[in-house]
């Protein structure tokens, strides 16, 4: 409560007191209350912007497995299990799995607290049906040992920005670094992260700086540490391994090139470094006790360069292309991963070999149905590629991918604040451990596909 609300309070009292009962006092002092309670509310109000997001979904999994060809630093175990996905020579199955429906609300906050200070915020809800199935594509079993919590809550952005001068920002909190170019090409909304999502896509705390070093060009520079979103949120995949508290930094140059309209280029490297292992593989693992005793296995330098450029040909075209590079760099710590007693998933330091991936796109705006949006998306890694993804917002985490994937979609804005998008995704596993930092990858032939539709409100 302000000075001026206490003042009028204490003033309007000790004239009540002089001339009124003690029933129409209290009654009085309650009526004052709510008056300067409105008006804090209103000020608050006011001093926050916020603006929530609503994203009703549907997916049809399939997933088809014809085969890994195992070998010694992959498997300890030859015989084949009912269970884990490696199996003696070329066994195949498929999984069909029942439409999947979630919801997932957020609320983003904004506000100015002084002229050079600015808070961000974002708070996220999510809640899914699959209570009885695990969409994992490392079992051969189709049902979760226990239900998947249906509601997470989850504090994906939290940061302040100070702006020392209008050429020098420095940012501190949980940082925008999920959410980056070109990700939010897709989602019809503007990019939210500092990082080119191919090379890094992941919930951080930290601090960062951007500073303007003449016209179009900035440099930008973090150091951090990363950390996975709850498993549970991403109910599509189980190797989203936990590597709390990995090291982050980097730094990146970004310009806009001349004559070619609205477009953002950039070169830069990340850092991660005393990456940890304890794979998320549903109920199997233990990852808080795991982790408290889990030693770092080494770190991978990634480093890239990438264009986006937007409304092009008159306005109707988005396009971009990114290409990114890893080196590992393995202390010789050891990990042997068992998620059944009859099997051994991976094993092993870290990988050892330097690993690439490229991703491009493009989006096409078609006037005459209501500024209706085509988009095609594909991107492809090698055997050792590996990048921080495992906190994406894509429940896929498609750019980990260790062989291609494909993507095609279609927008349809109904309103300012509404849209649908009719989608299909199909990825392509060439080697096993997309996502993973350690174990040798073996030779893989398997196809995931997913068919959705969701509907997608900003207000």
């Amino acid at each position: 409560m302000n000075k001026i609300a206490l003042s009028i309070m204490a003033t309007s009292l000790l004239t009540m007191s002089l001339q009124a009962s003690e029933a129409d006092l209290q009654k009085q002092i309650d009526e004052l209350t709510a008056i300067v309670e409105k008006v804090e509310t209103k000020s608050l109000s006011d001093k926050i912007k916020f603006s929530p997001e609503l994203n009703l979904r549907a997916d049809k999994f399939d997933y088809e497995n014809n085969g890994i060809t195992p070998n010694t630093s992959y498997a300890s175990s030859s015989k084949s299990t009912s269970r884990g996905e490696l199996v003696n020579g070329n066994e195949a199955y498929t999984k069909h799995y029942d439409p999947q429906l979630s919801v997932r609300l957020r609320l983003n906050m904004l506000t100015d607290i002084t002229d050079n200070v600015k808070f961000t915020g974002r708070i996220g809800i999510t809640h899914n049906s699959q209570n009885d199935q695990r969409i994992c594509i490392l079992s051969k079993d189709i049902t979760a040992s226990h239900s998947v919590a249906k509601t997470e809550l989850d504090i994906d952005k939290a940061y302040l920005d100070y702006a020392i001068n209008k050429n020098f920002i420095f940012s501190a909190g949980i940082l925008p670094t999920s959410g980056g170019m070109s990700s939010s090409l897709i989602e019809d909304t503007p990019r939210k992260s500092v990082f080119p999502s191919l090379m890094f896509d992941m919930t951080s705390y930290g601090v960062a700086a951007s500073a303007n070093v003449g016209g179009d060009n900035w440099l930008r520079a973090i150091l951090a540490k990363a950390y996975t979103k709850n498993a549970d949120q991403f109910y599509y995949q189980c190797n989203r391994e936990t590597i709390h508290n990995m090291d982050v930094a980097g730094l990146f140059f970004e310009t806009k090139l001349p004559m070619m309209g609205d477009n953002t280029a950039y070169v830069g490297v990340d850092s991660l470094g005393k990456i940890k292992a304890q794979p998320y593989l549903g109920s199997t693992a233990a990852p808080e006790s795991a982790m408290a005793t889990a030693k770092s296995m080494g770190s991978i330098i990634n480093y890239g360069t990438g264009l986006e450029v937007r409304s092009i040909a008159g306005g109707n075209f988005d396009a971009f292309a990114h290409l990114a590079f890893s080196k590992p760099s393995g202390n010789n710590t050891k990990v042997t991963y068992t998620p059944f007693s009859d099997d051994t998933y991976a094993n092993g330091a870290m990988i050892d070999g330097d690993g690439s991936a490229f991703h491009i796109g493009t989006k096409y705006k078609v006037a005459l149905l209501n500024d209706a949006k085509f988009g095609l998306e594909y991107n492809q890694g090698d055997k050792y590629w590996f990048s921080g993804t495992q906190g994406s917002e894509d429940v896929y985490n498609k750019l980990a991918t260790r062989g291609n994937a494909v993507e095609v979609y279609y927008t349809q804005p109904w309103n300012r604040y509404v849209s649908s998008r009719l989608g299909f995704l199909q990825v392509t596993e060439d080697y096993t451990g997309s996502g993973w930092h350690f174990g040798e990858p073996a030779k893989k032939d398997a196809v995931q596909q997913n068919v959705y539709f969701m509907i997608n409100a900003y207000f």
